[in-house]
């Protein structure tokens, strides 16, 4: 019988223990006195307690991965913009026989402002509302991942904050003063 599957065992910085499928191993790279582990396909990092030199050694003899094209499908095409008029704003008419350059123009305006209008006010409420708990906060200073990568990955899979969240939370915690951004690597404070 042909092995398919070939899994390592690492011990994450908590001490938890944590199997990566060895085939799918894109990145080692010291971090943490350890090592941070970047496997494809799961969106997540991985910091362990293991040197770059043991995870390599372990990773020896792994199959490799079998790379299937996917088709694309009609929900990942791109989608139109929202063009509803906005509150108390009538729907651009035109006139009988005129050129349609000049309404369509007018509609891609609309469509800018309105989506300007979006992100202000989401931009406002994401500063003024803390994005995470004072716990949350604690509990992600002691991870303390180092790498934006890492930092996206840790919220989406701990923090259950959405992907277009990140950006916002990690800003959010700029202004507070608990971490700074060199790069793409991140400074706790």
């Amino acid at each position: 019988m042909e092995k398919r599957h070939m899994f390592i065992k690492l011990t994450r910085i908590d001490g938890s223990p944590v199997w990566i499928n060895a085939s799918f191993v894109v990145t080692v790279e010291p971090a943490h006195g350890g090592s941070l582990v970047v496997p494809v396909g799961d969106g997540l990092d991985y910091d362990v307690r293991e040197k770059p030199e043991e995870v390599l050694s372990m990773l020896e003899g792994a199959p490799v991965a079998a790379i299937l094209p996917v088709p694309a499908v009609d929900a990942l095409a791109p989608q139109a913009d929202d063009v509803s008029p906005e509150e108390g704003e009538k729907p651009a008419a035109e006139p009988p026989g005129k050129d349609a350059k000049p309404a369509t123009a007018k509609k891609t305006a609309t469509r800018k402002t309105a989506a300007t209008k979006r992100r202000t006010t989401k931009k406002k409420a994401a500063e003024s509302a803390p994005l995470l708990a004072d716990e949350q906060v604690a509990r992600l200073s002691k991870m303390k991942p180092g790498r934006i990568a890492a930092f996206n990955n840790t919220l989406t899979a701990q923090f259950k904050v959405a992907a277009a969240d990140t950006d916002a939370v990690r800003e959010w915690l700029v202004k507070k003063g608990v971490v700074a951004v060199d790069g793409v690597r991140l400074n706790w404070l």
